[in-house]
């Protein structure tokens, strides 16, 4: 058996190398993007004690954008009554490989996003505020291109 080959002639994805667009826009001021595509899987039982077999539950999609508070404040001011919660659903898409620096292209497109929360932390001594928020989304599509 071959291995699998994990990188592109010795270079390997980085953050370098993410490109991610919101509202049809070119996100900067964005410093983390955690996705999670969940699907419990749970054994079934019939008389005795071990399994007769297995049924799977639905998928679920949560995540979450770490934001620098400028960021935020751009979204929320063109939001609806100026509220992240209000705005429609939108797609997230992030390539991997976009800076041309000889990794493959891989994309990830986050449907029917939400964000699900408004929330604001900072603390004395930060050198910047980034604000940490969950979004729920309905699809994830991921393609080589």
């Amino acid at each position: 058996m071959n291995p699998i080959n994990a990188f592109w002639q010795g270079k390997l994805y980085d953050w370098g190398s993410i490109q991610l667009t919101i509202f049809n826009g070119l996100m900067i001021l964005i410093s983390k993007i955690d996705f999670n595509e969940d699907r419990d899987s749970v054994n079934l039982y019939g008389i005795g004690q071990s399994p007769t077999g297995y049924a799977n539950k639905n998928f679920v999609y949560s995540g979450s954008l770490e934001i620098q508070i400028d960021q935020l404040n751009q979204i929320q001011a063109a939001a609806p009554f100026g509220k992240i919660l209000m705005i429609p659903p939108f797609t997230i898409k992030m390539i991997l490989g976009a800076t041309g620096d000889g990794t493959p292209y891989q994309t990830y497109k986050l449907q029917n996003c939400r964000f699900t929360k408004n929330p604001f932390n900072c603390k004395q001594n930060d050198a910047g505020i980034f604000v940490n928020v969950p979004i729920a989304y309905a699809g994830l599509i991921q393609s080589a291109q």
